[in-house]
């Protein structure tokens, strides 16, 4: 699943084709409510955006929302979706079935493919529906005191579900949350109450540094090093511990049982 530094660069590629760009064309596949997914539904038009100039196009955690005059438009990639920019009129790389979402320009049309959410209405009902995300860790200037007591909330939580918890702070995914919990030794299973405050920032803190330090588009490092070395530990369930030389252990956490990899000796 795309982590909030995969949502800044994806908007930094996309504004200069889009932002200040009046829209000669729109299409979203309808599903229920203001939820939309690829294959469900038809591909329609949206005759309402034509003519609105997109004013911008912005990250927010894991969300892409893009402004139009008075509408929005706001997508969540999940484990499938991708944008694709291409000139208009010409070949796409993707199925047009997988089509969620379809912004035409006059010199280009950029595309969605099979985004598990896409919610489409006025700029304030969309921007309204993420004010439950708590501070985005690549905004400046992050509230980190904000960030500590939205993780006291409930502090019998084990630090591996609340890394992921959107709420507490925007832009956390599956890998950081695994990289930093090594990097700062902590057990998963680990209750926040049992942290201080000074750790508890200084978690968020490192999660920030490393998604900065991949914001420049290429494969995405933890370690600083290339191919099978650019993580520490996710995905490397049965692998020597980079530190001691233990097997990484693996497991499932949370109720969307997102995968976890540790190690039992360093991290206690």
């Amino acid at each position: 699943m795309p982590e909030g530094d995969t949502l800044y660069v994806v908007a930094e590629r996309l504004r200069p084709y889009l932002v200040g760009q009046p829209l000669i064309g729109a299409a979203v596949r309808l599903g229920r409510g203001k939820r939309f997914g690829p294959p469900k539904g038809l591909l329609r038009e949206v005759p309402r955006l034509v003519g609105c100039v997109v004013d911008a196009v912005v990250p927010r955690g894991k969300h892409l929302i893009i402004e139009m005059g008075p509408f929005a438009m706001r997508v969540h990639l999940g484990m499938s979706g991708s944008w694709h920019r291409y000139p208009r009129g010409g070949p796409w790389r993707e199925n047009p079935w997988r089509v969620g979402a379809l912004l035409r320009t006059e010199t280009d049309e950029v595309v969605c493919f099979s985004p598990p959410t896409v919610a489409l209405g006025r700029r304030q009902d969309i921007l309204s529906e993420l004010l439950h995300l708590g501070p985005d860790l690549l905004v400046d200037p992050v509230d980190w005191d904000a960030i500590v007591a939205n993780t006291r909330v409930n502090s019998e939580r084990a630090i591996a579900d609340v890394l992921l918890d959107q709420r507490v702070a925007a832009g956390v995914g599956n890998v950081y949350k695994n990289e930093v919990m090594f990097l700062q030794r902590l057990d998963p299973a680990r209750p926040v109450s049992t942290l201080s405050d000074g750790q508890v920032r200084a978690v968020w803190q490192l999660a920030s540094q490393l998604m900065r330090e991949n914001l420049g588009g290429d494969m995405r490092s933890t370690t600083g090093l290339s191919g099978g070395n650019r993580t520490h530990v996710y995905g490397k369930s049965g692998q020597p511990c980079p530190s001691c030389g233990a097997p990484l252990a693996f497991t499932r956490h949370g109720e969307q049982a997102r995968a976890t990899w540790w190690c039992p000796s360093c991290q206690v």
